[in-house]
């Protein structure tokens, strides 16, 4: 098993930059055009008002991922910053503590960080 970086941190002088790796997440579009077909019954009206509903709720949970994982590395960042300057070891982190200050639980955490890895400068490193 590989990992592949999910977020990536860079220094400009002294302010540290985080973007998300559109590269490594699933490519996934929106056909809008699909959404202003007409239907023939009534079922017809119910099931594409039930599937754009679906899709919605989708492409929501999709961005509020990414928040999440923003800001999961916005912290990391923020409590790491020695180990990033090189002056100093990494700290040890709890989940609850990342739970606490991004108010989120615990399990939410977990879940955001499975699999995940942050590109910084000196290399990868995984999130968990």
């Amino acid at each position: 098993t590989y990992l592949i970086a999910d977020l990536c941190a860079s220094q400009d002088e002294d302010k540290w930059h985080l973007e998300i790796k559109k590269d490594a997440l699933p490519k996934i579009r929106k056909r809008t055009e699909y959404w202003h077909l007409k239907s023939a019954s009534s079922e017809e009206k119910q099931a594409l008002q039930t599937w754009k509903a679906s899709a919605q709720g989708l492409f929501r949970a999709l961005e509020r991922r990414e928040e999440i994982l923003l800001a999961i590395g916005s912290f990391l960042l923020k409590m790491q910053n020695g180990y990033l300057e090189q002056k100093e070891d990494l700290k040890p982190l709890t989940l609850k503590e990342a739970a606490k200050h991004l108010h989120l639980h615990e399990s939410t955490i977990s879940r955001a960080i499975d699999g995940k890895a942050i590109q910084i400068p000196t290399g990868l490193l995984p999130l968990r």
